[in-house]
């Protein structure tokens, strides 16, 4: 598969699934991914004011797809949590749901892939509902001329 036929099948998953995954074939320097082919290798590469942030690399071309519609639709996970964000609700708890469910419709495998990797991320790093509230109150004890330091410790204490 050549990056022809990749940037023909990442058109036909936006179309399909009416998700937005325009992703540049050449380095932007903005953290923004791209593209390369090499031989029968495909990367996935992150540059930034010319430096090279990764590299992800790998002879399927559906892990490649996968990468990238993973890490596009995550985007649009997260904006559709911002607009209906829950208070006193780990936020991350609306945006892998939401995200697992958009990589299913468009691959059951891909949606199962993410899941599993959410439940490990959340078994390291539980969710924690009081975390937004926690991080209001350590920011209005700022605003009061407490150091960053102090609110965050009184913060924790009043909403542990």
């Amino acid at each position: 598969m050549d990056l022809l036929d990749i940037k023909k099948a990442l058109s036909e998953i936006e179309a399909k699934h009416h998700v937005e995954l325009g992703i540049p074939w050449s380095p932007t320097n903005d953290g923004s991914p791209h593209i390369e082919k090499s031989e029968d290798i495909y990367s996935y590469v992150i540059t930034e004011r010319g430096e090279e942030l990764s590299r992800r690399e790998t002879r399927d071309p559906t892990e490649l797809l996968f990468w990238i519609v993973r890490d596009r639709t995550k985007r649009t996970a997260i904006d559709w949590e911002l607009h209906h964000r829950k208070p006193g609700l780990d936020p991350r708890r609306l945006i892998f749901e939401k995200h697992i469910e958009i990589l299913h419709a468009i691959s059951p495998t891909w949606g199962a892939a993410q899941k599993n990797e959410y439940d490990v991320l959340v078994s390291k790093y539980p969710f924690d509902d009081k975390a937004v509230a926690r991080a209001d109150r350590a920011a209005s004890l700022r605003s009061k001329g407490i150091s960053p330091e102090k609110a965050w410790e009184l913060a924790v204490m009043e909403i542990p």
